[in-house]
């Protein structure tokens, strides 16, 4: 096992409520796309949502010295997806804590840059 599965692994161990399914296939996803100069600073595993199917679906973040990378194998192992956030794309990050439950809203440039068309309109 790579080093992003290990600690995906640790992360669902310390926080056993996190409702994450297939961390293993998720965090291999991310570990094939590492560089070779990338470090590894902190990976957790989570729900994602996409805006167009609104269904929640189990992924693994890895935050690493040049990118966020978030990876997901698709069901039966059919393919999967990953999202790399770079600097230069990155707008803005807020986490929201609860009881029980947290989420991390990221934000784009690109996004900011649509919802001003839209106004404009």
């Amino acid at each position: 096992m790579g080093k992003v599965v290990n600690q995906a692994i640790k992360f669902t161990n310390k926080y056993g409520l996190t409702l994450a399914f297939r961390v293993k296939k998720h965090a291999a996803v991310v570990e094939r796309h590492l560089n070779d100069d990338e470090k590894v600073l902190y990976v957790f595993a989570g729900r994602k949502t996409d805006d167009s199917d609104k269904k929640p679906k189990s992924a693994v973040i890895a935050i690493t010295n040049k990118r966020i990378l978030i990876g997901r194998c698709n069901l039966f192992n059919l393919g999967y997806s990953l999202n790399s956030i770079t600097p230069d794309l990155y707008n803005d990050l807020k986490i929201t804590s609860g009881v029980l439950f947290g989420a991390v809203k990221k934000e784009y440039i690109k996004e900011e840059k649509e919802k001003e068309k839209e106004k404009d309109k």
